[in-house]
Parts: C-alpha cells; structure tokens; sequence
C-alpha cells in the first residue's frame, strides 16, 4: 500500500468539496483505491492466471484433471427400437431435473442440453450451496430417467477447484444480478481512478511547467495537496525494500511484457495456414464433398481433449477440385 495505517480510510473517510477540484479528485482517487483494495487483487490475480492459461494452451500442456477419459454416451442395449421410424419414448427435462435433485438436493439447475443424437444423455448443469463458483453436471438417461453419471464439486481435485473458479471470480458470475451489479460499482470506480489521477497528474504537470517557464517553482506547489497529510494517510518511511521498488518496479513491468514473447515463436507455428506449410503430423485422407475433394490431416497427432463440456480435436483441410488452386 501506499498509504501506512490505511485502513483508517475505512473509518473516517475524507472527500473535501470545497477545496476545489484538484483536492476533491485526489481524496476521491486515495477513497476508490482504498475502497476498490480487494476488487483489484481478485483482478490482478485471475488476470494473471488467465496469462498463464494461455501460454498453457498454446504449448499443449495440460494440468491434471479428474474429467472423464471418454464422453459419457447411453448404452446400446438402452435404447428403444421402434418400428416405422417412430420417435422413441423419452423422459422430460422436469424429471430430469428431479432425479438430479434426489442426488443433490441442495442444487439449483439452470442449463440443460436435451442431446444432439439417439446416445447423448440429457445434461442437467447446476450450482451448489456448497461452492457457488463451480457447476455440477448429472447426465441422465432420456429412456430410462437414470443418472448415468454425476459430476460434483467434490469430486474435483483441489487444483481443478482453483483453476475452475478463477472465470467466475473475475466475472462476478456466480451468485447473482447483485453481484454483478457489485462488480460494474466497481469497475465504476476503477474508471474513476483512471480519470482522477490522470487529472491530478496533469494539473501538477501544467503548474510546474508554467512555473519553470515563468523562473517562479514556488508558484506549482499547491498549498492545499502539498500540505501534511494526517498520519492516517501520511506514507510510509523509506526503508530498502521501498527503495529497491522504487528503482526496479518499472525494469520488473518491463519483464513481464517481454515473458511472453518468449512463447511467440510457438504461437505463430501453431497457426500457421495448412495451404501453405501443409497438414499438419498426419494426413487422414481425401474426402468428397460434392464436386470437391477435401485433403484432412491432424495438425496434431493427439486424443481428443475436454474443454467447456465437450471432447474437442483440431483438423485441418485441404479444399481442391482437380487441379484448381485451393479456395
């Protein structure tokens, strides 16, 4: 903090008015800081994960997770056979919802996928009184009204509780409209802070210009914001790690902007265009679509990976017709 004993601010806050603007937007810039302390670790730390995700992702290592090794699909034997293309009896998504409910009574379902094909289950997704941050999936059986399967927050690892919750901490998207309404408050007076201290540093900047350029410093200082500050908000005494910040904050600034150039040559062979550096690892085939033939090939010879709910793997293709130059 910048300020020693700054929780005193919570206390008794100061806002003069009726000093003028440049000591209005300074003691409005000391209380949204204060006040915005917890908001900008929750962002600072989520932003820097999201980072450190992405460099993940983009050379393919992937943390431990307690996912399913294959999609959860209804067994054959399971499915109804009908005669003259009849549509099969399935279960509705109330009862769905109960038989996730006789599981987890304290959940509160808001998303369900009733399948894209004769094997997809019905996907019933809700939160928990136990950790609100974090959905729970039950995959129920459309013939039968069985759950197949259950995903709850306790069967997580203590990672996947980490990593997982680390979106919705920095959404807001977790409890509710006030919540979210909470976070535009103060985002409201992030956005303030931005505005006050680029005021507050540009009237300074304007009076010690002109002062240098009339011969006359003593005419910058502004007596009501040079005054002493109470000791409440008066800053810390200097010591060797205030010093040692002070000379190297903007050297370490600079370090994590230039850290992730380190990944940029990764970055860019990753997407590099398939007509141009070909294929990929391994080529799967040609395939006819129409009057055109489609080339596949894996960019990367791998299992299929879980992301947002679903298995999920990378293609690349080829489109041609004959000799003609791919389109």
């Amino acid at each position: 903090m910048v300020y020693k004993r700054f929780w005193r601010g919570y206390f008794r806050p100061r806002l003069r008015v009726d000093r003028g603007s440049r000591v209005f937007w300074g003691d409005l810039h000391r209380l949204a800081g204060i006040w915005s302390i917890l908001f900008i670790l929750i962002m600072a730390v989520t932003g820097l994960w999201f980072l450190i995700m992405a460099m993940l992702s983009d050379t393919h290592i992937e943390l431990p997770s307690t996912e399913p090794a294959a999609p959860i699909l209804v067994a054959r034997e399971d499915i109804p056979v009908m005669a003259n293309s009849q549509p099969a009896p399935r279960v509705g998504l109330n009862q769905a919802v109960a038989a996730m409910r006789e599981q987890i009574p304290d959940i509160e379902p808001f998303i369900l996928f009733p399948g894209d094909h004769a094997f997809s289950p019905i996907t019933v997704i809700g939160r928990g009184a136990s950790w609100p941050l974090l959905f729970e999936f039950a995959h129920v059986n459309p013939y039968t009204g069985k759950v197949e399967h259950l995903r709850r927050v306790s069967d997580r690892s203590g990672l996947e509780l980490f990593t997982h919750s680390m979106r919705p901490l920095h959404t807001g998207d977790f409890v509710g409209l006030w919540l979210k309404l909470l976070y535009f408050v103060f985002g409201l007076l992030l956005t303030a802070m931005v505005g006050s201290g680029l005021l507050i540093w540009t009237k300074r900047t304007a009076k010690a210009t002109a002062a240098v350029l009339k011969g006359k410093p003593g005419e910058a200082e502004d007596e009501a914001i040079e005054a002493a500050l109470p000791t409440s908000l008066a800053p810390p005494e200097k010591n060797a790690t205030a010093s040692f910040w002070k000379r190297w904050h903007f050297h370490l600034s600079a370090l994590l902007l230039i850290l992730p150039l380190a990944y940029l040559p990764s970055y860019l062979h990753e997407h590099q265009p398939a007509e141009m550096f070909g294929l990929g690892k391994r080529e799967v085939g040609d395939f006819q679509v129409g009057p055109w033939s489609v080339n596949m090939g894996e960019w990367r010879v791998e299992a299929p990976h879980f992301h947002d709910g679903e298995y999920e793997k990378e293609f690349t293709r080829w489109p041609y017709a004959g000799n003609a130059s791919p389109r």
